[in-house]
């Protein structure tokens, strides 16, 4: 939160036009007229706020295909699919083609090595211990309610199995963002209760009155009883779990600090709007596959195995989707001269852009995350798995090992095709003779034509040694 500018203060003495409207307020006792205050979310312009939009955007992806080739490389290799080789020319991971005799096998190390790390992740419990400041009681009695909400806040917010996915993208990608934020449409089932009053009939909030506890009806004053009128979630505390594949940071940030502003991208289906937007969904145009290279990559994790039998193109191309969905966008700024409460908006679409308008969630607007002082909060926290000097996205576990879970892929191939070569026996066939297949189980008969009066045409089996 920017503090507001100092104030000039103009006297008599003062030259130009403001001394003069000093003098008239001192010897006739009236104020100087103040600017008045504009809000600078009153009347956002919907262009310039695409426009600062798509240059984020592009910013973003600048050179972010060196790190999304990576990372597609390491979910393979944890997959299991490790004989790969990267093809320019279609912009691909593809497997290498190798004679057929030649075996490929794979000793998963990768996903072994990265099961022990998060169980490593997983011992660690974190937690907060709050201090008062100061020896005010009630400074020492807000730290030990503190202490005591946060295993609450923890269970709320269902941290143990969110850290769990946390650690999987940090330990594989070496990236992960946390997002917390209030949910109103989840939590517990409550009644809704009005006052109705027993003379007029009228029914009334409680919290629009001035006192809520009292009985008095405000239209004809009359005795009032609670009724129900509906049920409501109360709401519940959430965190979102966000990978890098779904995140677009500035191009020119060496620390996540340095972030003036994120891009969250992800899929919304079509059934997603026409349960929460049914006004706005027959106006959007939904397509099978989102465009954005990111989160094509992101979706795709969902139909691989581990049998590695799925193909998927960095390029776009890849399995096609049969249901519907559109591509969302969310814009977060920073507090700044220009948006001193930040900047909140949401984009639908990756070709024909618009904003999604929506009031309740400050969609264009301040950021909606605020302290109980109402100031903005920014509510993102990226971790990382071992940062890299001069460089915003850090680097995980699976890339350092890369090399030599293909050395030992390569030995295992080395391994196996020595011993079939030595188990398995070469048949010699002498050229005109009319054999048939000669396939080396137990007990095969070969029938052959004798050729001279010397057995020749004989067939000769050579060991594999």
């Amino acid at each position: 939160m920017y503090p507001p500018p100092p104030q000039p203060v103009f006297s008599p003495n003062s030259p130009g036009p403001a001394g003069l409207e000093a003098g008239v307020a001192e010897l006739f006792g009236t104020e100087p007229e103040q600017p008045a205050i504009v809000d600078p979310y009153e009347n956002l312009d919907r262009k310039a706020l695409l426009q600062k939009f798509k240059d984020a955007k592009e910013d973003g992806q600048e050179l972010r295909w060196a790190f999304e080739r990576q990372w597609w490389r390491d979910m393979l290799y944890v997959l299991g699919r490790q004989w790969v080789f990267f093809d320019g020319k279609r912009n691909e991971w593809r497997d290498k083609r190798l004679k057929k005799w030649i075996p490929k096998p794979v000793t998963n190390e990768m996903k072994t090595g990265q099961s022990i790390i998060r169980m490593i992740f997983a011992a660690v419990q974190p937690g907060i211990i709050s201090r008062p400041n100061g020896n005010d009681p009630k400074n020492i009695a807000t730290a030990n309610t503190v202490d005591g909400l946060q295993p609450l806040i923890h269970e709320e917010h269902k941290m143990d199995a969110r850290m769990r996915l946390s650690d999987f993208w940090v330990t594989n990608l070496g990236n992960s963002f946390l997002y917390p934020w209030w949910n109103p449409d989840d939590g517990e089932i409550k009644p809704i209760m009005h006052d109705q009053c027993s003379v007029c009939g009228t029914i009334v909030d409680p919290a629009t009155k001035e006192d809520p506890n009292d009985p008095a009806c405000p239209v004809c004053g009359g005795m009032t009883q609670p009724i129900k009128v509906g049920d409501a979630p109360t709401g519940r505390g959430c965190t979102d779990v966000v990978s890098p594949l779904e995140m677009l940071l500035p191009s020119h940030a060496s620390t996540f600090d340095e972030c003036d502003w994120v891009i969250r991208v992800r899929w919304r289906p079509k059934a997603w709007y026409l349960a929460h937007y049914p006004e706005l969904a027959p106006k959007l145009k939904f397509e099978k596959q989102t465009g954005e290279r990111s989160l094509h990559m992101f979706k795709a994790l969902a139909g691989q195995n581990d049998l590695s039998t799925s193909t998927f193109s960095t390029s776009g191309a890849g399995q096609g989707s049969q249901s519907e969905g559109i591509t969302e966008y969310e814009y977060w700024e920073k507090p700044c001269p220009l948006y001193p409460r930040g900047l909140f908006f949401r984009v639908i679409g990756d070709k024909s852009e618009q904003i999604l308008e929506d009031p309740n969630q400050s969609s264009p607007g301040p950021i909606p995350t605020v302290t109980i002082k109402d100031e903005p909060l920014w509510p993102w926290v990226h971790i990382c798995y071992e940062e890299f000097g001069g460089r915003l996205w850090a680097s995980g576990a699976i890339s350092s090992a890369i090399q030599k879970q293909d050395q030992l892929n390569q030995l295992d191939s080395q391994t196996q095709l020595c011993v079939q070569r030595m188990g398995n026996p070469i048949w010699i066939q002498q050229k005109g003779t009319s054999i048939s297949k000669l396939t080396g189980e137990p007990g095969l008969v070969v029938e052959y034509e004798m050729v001279g009066l010397n057995g020749q045409g004989k067939p000769e089996r050579i060991a594999g040694e």
